[in-house]
């Protein structure tokens, strides 16, 4: 929750990094804040609309949801346009449109080609100030609400997040969800929406944001052209119903009949945003919780092995904010001893922090601040949240100097003051019945080289000096076709093994080597490879590689961590089950696959997982580690001799072992079984799967403006689904690409009684297409948005690194942006038209629909 606000804070030494740099701020006539900061790295723009009018806000109707709702009806028709017609333009443009409503602010943002704002701002301001609210689509808007607020309950995590701030808070709105209560949420009227916008809705209760590619006096004249007429009304806005200090502990336990894993926490109330406690707090969260080598995360998971995750946050908004301390345990048993556990630790706070945390946190800090930097949305958000928050953009340099004075004595004293018994709320959720008892003005340009070490392993260089971050990313081939039947799961504890320990540094060693720089670094695994990602300042590049060397030449893979990991992996595949999405994924992949390898998660089953030792993780990490199945892919402000320095650390990776890394053959079935069975959630799911491309297809790019076709608001599953008929909450299409035949699945999220209804329609809607073809229009707005969409991904590093690295894995041409899009704008309609028959003109597809009271699949 703080991490917006940390965000902004350390930038030490590097001041003229700073967010609120080149900045121009000020106010239109009507009292309309407008806040310009131009960013040359892409040809990309954000524009956002931020109001004061979050769910904090909601005076006489707190608890309802109303901001959220009004959020809702403001992408619905305006006076002069149909929602279809909005979609359709913003579609068209390249836009990435969506919004979002918190606690202090509900948030518009539209994100674009920078060649495309101009057009982008009318339809903003037609949209946020020229509403509609049609009473039909205020009928359907609520509609959808209570069935997003039934999702919320069905989501474990999202469910014990608001049962933390409804248990901690007493006066405070900060208690009510975001989304409201069901029964007061049914209570709001169409007048009460006018009202409330007629009241929060006015220009001095807004901020316009711009980041980008843009010329200030430019977006100066548009703003002015565009938002000068509107009138501020001068109403008593609503104040703050004020939190008071806790008088004495309180303990909530809550029970659910569909989780796996029993979830705490342990919060304290402590300051707001402009107290001068807040700087320590920051400083003790970082310290305590996150990261993994972070005290709480070395002992109780680590060591003593009570928790599967735990972290920590500080949370300091406008009114008296919270320090959370929360845990995923493997049992209920354990509850106590966690609770004893992290008292005793803030009861002795010295014995387990030292001066270099305080640094190690600073640089920690000071990454994830290089990191916002680098995205429009997130330079946006970082100038947003001080303007919501604090009323000043330059609240960073408060912040800053503030965090340069915490020391331990101030920690220390933080601990004393704030983390007794009497302000300590207890809160539990458990399995089963009960009882509630509570991130350069000028672009630098980019060089792209690749090579290949004698050993084979291929090497991917970025050139990029806009920021003085470097991301790596070391990917092999691997995965469940790499996996023999009985040791499913194999490749993913490999791949968590990796950082468990090398010939030359301990687990412990290895983290902290990384976070006490302020890099970051983690194993991951997918269907068809798995690697290491490392992020890091470009000063410890050279430390960096030589970790990422240990770990594909010497991993040890220690007796003492296989247990542990074992036992993560076995709660991961048990928590599977809490989410309907994966529950429905799970069924479908097996019906389909058989037993094919990928019938299964990566993540394997528990009787494999079981089976794995330690000489199998082994051999599995010499079968797939070796120089020819990896890439090394490398982004982000590198230094002249970061060649030598990989010839330096690698050139002793070779090959150990001839065995040839195969693919088993895979044909596709000829029956699919049906199957039934229960769930005890309130939502229910609809899959319509087909065969698909595998991953290393040339035709991927097809691929990304069919699912820009079938995605999102103005899309024709969406709109049929969705918006005209109410049918789901969501829906859409999601592809699998295997290294083999892979799918393409749509969704719907619905209720029970209408999950036949939409299955029904999605049908037709295929079949139209199938027999239509697409519209030019659709072609058009595909094409745009899937442009867009790889500019806004390719503004960080790292994911520009991991693309890289992928597509060269796989034996793909290595696409720039520029080349991506060429790609894009080659493809014509009736190509498309081939490309939807050829998939989707099936006789046979699999339905899967997953209700509370049961999911059957149906053979068509």
């Amino acid at each position: 929750m703080r991490k917006s606000i940390i965000i902004i804070s350390l930038l030490l030494t590097v001041s003229f990094l700073m967010a609120v740099e080149n900045v121009t701020e000020y106010k239109l006539p009507n009292n309309l804040t407008v806040i310009l900061k131009p960013m040359k790295k892409v040809p990309l723009v954000t524009f956002q609309i931020w109001i004061k009018a979050g769910s904090i806000w909601e005076y006489k109707w707190g608890g309802a949801g109303i901001s959220h709702f009004l959020e809702h009806m403001l992408f619905t028709s305006t006076k002069s346009s149909s929602t279809h017609q909005i979609a359709k333009r913003v579609k068209q443009l390249g836009c990435d449109m969506n919004g979002y409503t918190s606690f202090e602010r509900t948030v518009y943002h539209f994100t674009l080609p920078s060649e495309n704002v101009s057009k982008i701002i009318p339809i903003a301001k037609e949209m946020i100030f020229m509403p509609a609210f049609l009473e039909q689509q205020f009928k359907k808007e609520r509609s959808v609400i209570l069935k997003e607020i039934n999702m919320n309950d069905d989501d474990p995590t999202r469910f014990f997040s608001r049962l933390l701030f409804q248990s901690t808070y007493e006066n405070a709105f900060y208690r009510f969800p975001i989304l409201g209560y069901e029964e007061v949420f049914k209570k709001i009227t169409r007048k009460d929406l006018t009202e409330y916008y007629e009241h929060l809705y006015i220009p001095s209760n807004i901020a316009l944001i711009v980041t980008g590619d843009f010329s200030v006096k430019e977006m100066q004249d548009l703003v002015a052209k565009h938002f000068r007429g509107l009138k501020d009304n001068f109403y008593t806005k609503p104040s703050l119903v004020k939190e008071p200090a806790q008088k004495g502990y309180k303990e909530v336990n809550e029970y659910r009949n569909d989780i796996v894993l029993p979830r705490i926490a342990m919060v304290f109330k402590t300051v707001d945003i402009r107290h001068p406690d807040l700087y320590a707090l920051d400083v003790l969260s970082l310290i305590m919780g996150q990261g993994r080598s972070s005290i709480l995360n070395e002992i109780l998971k680590e060591q003593k092995q009570l928790v599967k995750t735990i972290s920590s946050f500080s949370y300091t908004p406008m009114d008296r904010g919270i320090f959370s301390i929360q845990a995923e345990l493997y049992n209920v048993s354990d509850i106590p001893k966690v609770k004893s556990e992290i008292q005793s630790i803030l009861a002795d706070i010295r014995k387990y922090i030292k001066s270099e945390d305080v640094t190690k946190a600073a640089k920690m800090v000071l990454a994830d601040y290089f990191q916002s930097l680098e995205t429009v949305e997130g330079m946006a958000g970082d100038l947003g949240t001080s303007w919501i928050t604090t009323g000043n953009i330059h609240f960073s340099d408060l912040y800053v100097q503030g965090i340069k004075k915490v020391d331990l004595i101030s920690i220390e004293k933080m601990v004393k003051k704030y983390f007794t018994f009497d302000n300590l709320t207890f809160i539990t959720l458990s399995p089963g019945q009960g009882k509630t008892t509570e991130k350069a003005e000028t672009q630098e340009k980019t060089d792209l080289e690749t090579y290949t070490l004698p050993a084979g392993l291929k090497v991917i260089i970025n050139r990029d000096s806009t920021v003085p971050l470097v991301s790596l990313r070391m990917v092999f081939k691997g995965g469940l076709l790499f996996e023999d039947r009985s040791k499913y799961g194999l490749t993913y504890f490999t791949s968590k093994m990796m950082l468990r320990g090398t010939e030359n540094y301990t687990r412990q060693e290895l983290i902290r080597s990384i976070e006490s720089k302020g890099g970051s670094i983690d194993s991951f695994s997918g269907n068809n490879s798995f690697g290491v990602s490392l992020d890091l300042l470009k000063e410890d590049v050279k430390q960096g590689l030589e970790i990422l060397s240990e770990i594909a030449r010497s991993s040890t893979c220690p007796d003492n961590e296989i247990e542990k990991v074992r036992q993560e992996i076995l709660n991961e595949i048990r928590a599977q089950d809490e989410q309907i999405f994966t529950i429905g994924k799970k069924i479908l992949f097996q019906e389909i696959y058989k037993d094919y390898p990928y019938s299964v998660l990566n993540t394997g089953l528990p009787d494999t997982i079981n089976s794995i030792s330690r000489d199998d993780i082994v051999s599995h990490y010499k079968y797939l580690c070796r120089p020819e199945n990896c890439v090394l892919s490398i982004s982000g402000d590198v230094s002249p001799d970061i060649k030598d320095l990989i010839k330096k650390y690698f050139q002793e990776f070779n090959t150990r072992t001839d065995k040839r890394i195969d693919e088993p053959p895979f044909s596709i079935p000829t029956k699919i079984d049906s199957i039934e069975t229960n769930l005890d959630k309130k939502q229910s799911l609809l899959l319509i799967a087909f065969y698909g491309m595998d991953v290393r297809d040339s035709q991927r790019e097809k691929s990304d403006i069919l699912w820009n076709i079938l995605n999102g608001q103005g899309s024709r599953i969406f709109d049929a689904v969705r918006e005209k008929k109410g049918l789901a909450y969501y829906a859409g299409m999601f592809p699998f690409y295997g290294l083999t035949t892979g799918l393409y699945v749509f969704y719907a999220g619905t209720v029970a009684d209408k999950v036949n209804t939409a299955k029904k329609e999605i049908v037709q809607q295929i079949e139209k297409l199938v027999k239509n073809g697409i519209t030019k229009q659709e072609m058009e707005s595909a094409k745009a948005e899937a442009k867009a969409s790889k500019l806004r991904e390719f503004q960080s590093n790292n994911s520009i690194s991991l693309n890289y690295a992928l597509d060269e894995l796989y034996g793909l041409k290595i696409k720039t942006v520029e080349h991506y899009n060429q790609d894009i704008d080659s493809i014509s309609k009736s190509e498309m038209d081939q490309f939807i028959k050829k998939y989707f003109n099936k006789k046979k597809y699999s339905i899967i629909t997953i209700k509370s009271r049961g999911a059957v699949l149906y053979n068509q």
